[in-house]
């Protein structure tokens, strides 16, 4: 992100009573958190940068789950995307990490 680029991001963000739209994030080149958990949180899928940033946080995914997730981002012309799962108790997220690699590469 540029020095201008930045600036402008600050200026929108430090507005309490302005939000910033996918617009905004688009003009400054900055990303939407693509995000998804078990109460029912969905962010749209919108992509407002060259790359993409996740937040996957159900507690478990199955096949269908990771290999859909990993269809929309292939569908995405992003250079890179990074892609972060729920870290529980449990050590469940690098194993659906792990999962999710090895179906968005088959």
């Amino acid at each position: 992100m540029t020095t201008d680029a930045l600036k402008t991001a600050l200026d929108l963000i430090s507005q309490p009573d302005i939000a910033m739209s996918s617009e905004d994030l688009r003009q400054v080149r900055d990303e939407l958190c693509i995000a998804e958990a078990e109460n029912d949180l969905q962010i749209p899928f919108v992509s407002t940068a060259d790359w993409g940033y996740l937040r996957l946080r159900r507690p478990d995914y199955g096949d269908p789950e990771l290999k859909a997730w990993s269809e929309r981002v292939r569908q995405q012309n992003w250079r890179e995307a990074f892609i972060f799962f729920k870290h529980e108790e449990e050590g469940k997220g690098p194993q659906m990490a792990k999962r999710f690699m090895e179906l968005a590469e088959s």
